[in-house]
């Protein structure tokens, strides 16, 4: 099956591009950029997209939308061809499927994260018309947010951009939404008192006369390498997609940390493991094998032997001896536990240790995606041939509690 070309930037320009804002308790921000991009570059948008939380919503759809809102009356007056149908505001919402209030902990920072990336994804699939993407609104954490996806996703003619405005006075102020056609002096609320604003100088401003400039911003767009490796990032979690991109760059000092976690007072309790928050559920005997090799590595060395010199199906004589006495000094198992008496080159058979990594492997897979990732954290053999096994994972990201 031939892959479908993607569509190229003529092609991509010579139809109407969608318009995607973000938005705190600030609309203005929509406004004005839709007003430097259709009345002063006639740029005309086929959708606008307001991407915001529950207390935004309120906000922008109580000032923005209805037959009364500033969206119908920048229409009219300046006959903007962007339908009010058209219009959408998509408020993030949490775990439970229901609208956040806000972003104010990391939990709902992630969550944020994830909307965004999943609505950028799919707005800028195959044959998708161009996004024009605002990071003017909302909190800084989601403009950054909006960055990053442009980053990941952003193709040829998608851009990105920040709104100016002439006077800073004017900034979240609620009688000024865009620059009039008729001359309308701006003024503000302090109680129950209306008063004129004034810029620097003292003088009264007029919106008619307020000068707002789009500052475009550039983005490296990262979208071709993931796609020439071969990853569908479809169905990645913001995390996933950020260390994979990392991870493709050469970079993997943002890799999240492996914990290895087991009770050295209770040596019968199954350990654990965790990776970027998730239980990583091994049996004892793969525990302890990827635990053990992980602590060799964590240690300094740069790979573990276990080939006999001689037998084939044998593993090295002092490697089940440094295996046995790593679980009584570490994992605290008394040295005539049946577990522990049952560890020799016996049990621990080349076979038994290939699948013992197998499994693991396959296990990790299951909570890390995608392959480039996890890898990074399966032992894999260092040498091609043998049972020689290392970790390239960074030591310093291994920890043991």
């Amino acid at each position: 099956m031939k892959k479908k070309k993607a569509p190229s930037v003529q092609q991509l320009e010579s139809v109407q591009p969608k318009l995607i804002c973000l938005a705190g308790t600030s609309p203005q921000v929509i406004t004005e950029t839709l007003y430097v991009y259709s009345v002063l570059q006639n740029v005309q948008f086929s959708e606008l997209h307001i991407l915001t939380t529950a207390r935004g919503k309120g906000t922008v759809e109580a000032a923005l939308l209805g037959e009364l809102g500033m969206l119908m009356k920048m229409k009219n007056e300046y006959s903007l061809t962007l339908e009010p149908s058209h219009v959408w505001v998509h408020a993030v919402k949490n775990s439970e499927n229901s609208e956040m209030e806000d972003i104010r902990n990391s939990t709902e920072n992630e969550i944020f994260a994830d909307f965004l990336f999943h609505f950028i994804r799919e707005h800028t699939s195959q044959n998708m018309p161009p996004v024009y993407c605002s990071l003017a609104g909302g909190r800084k954490t989601m403009s950054s947010f909006m960055m990053m996806a442009l980053n990941v996703f952003g193709r040829a003619g998608d851009r990105l951009s920040h709104i100016l405005v002439e006077h800073p006075q004017l900034e979240s102020n609620n009688d000024f939404y865009y620059p009039t056609k008729n001359p309308h002096l701006v003024t503000g609320k302090r109680g129950t008192e209306t008063y004129e604003i004034k810029d620097s100088s003292g003088n009264s401003i007029d919106a008619q006369k307020v000068k707002l400039e789009l500052a475009e911003l550039p983005f490296v767009r990262l979208r071709p390498i993931l796609e020439n490796g071969g990853y569908n990032f479809s169905t990645m979690s913001y995390h996933d997609l950020f260390n994979t991109a990392q991870l493709l760059i050469g970079e993997d000092s943002g890799l999240p940390e492996f914990f290895f976690d087991f009770d050295k007072k209770n040596a019968h309790k199954i350990p654990k493991a965790h990776i970027a928050g998730k239980d990583l559920k091994l049996a004892r005997l793969e525990f302890i094998l990827f635990a053990f090799i992980a602590s060799q590595i964590k240690k300094g060395l740069k790979e573990v032997d276990f080939t006999h010199s001689t037998h084939k199906n044998k593993i090295k004589d002092d490697t089940a001896e440094e295996i046995k006495n790593w679980c009584i000094s570490e994992l605290k198992y008394d040295t005539k536990d049946p577990f522990i008496t049952k560890l020799t080159t016996h049990s621990l058979t080349p076979a038994t240790v290939r699948s013992l990594i197998s499994k693991i492997k396959t296990k990790v897979g299951r909570i890390i995606s995608p392959a480039l990732l996890s890898s990074k954290y399966v032992p894999y053999n260092a040498k091609g041939k043998g049972l020689i096994f290392t970790i390239s994972l960074p030591p310093g990201k291994i920890k043991f509690i």
